[in-house]
């Protein structure tokens, strides 16, 4: 599944989609946060809370409108 259908189907409440959210940009958003942050413990608290804020904000994602850019935008790691 794409990161648009992902990130639609995370706004309509599926945790399925947000595991497979997690597994596909976990890494890349791990390593933007360990670049920002003073210690590995920082970035993952970061990253935690990254995924948070995704959850919540997902219903506004508007399908179509680049989602690995929403994202990362949307995590402020």
């Amino acid at each position: 599944m794409s990161l648009d259908v992902l990130l639609v189907e995370v706004g309509r409440g599926s945790l399925r989609a947000m595991g497979q959210l997690f597994d596909e940009v976990c890494g890349l958003l791990l390593v933007l946060a360990v670049v920002r942050c003073a210690s590995v413990a920082d970035a993952e608290s970061s990253l935690a809370q990254a995924f948070v804020r995704i959850w919540r904000e997902a219903p506004q994602y508007e399908e179509g409108s680049g989602a690995l850019a929403w994202i990362v935008h949307h995590s402020r790691v």
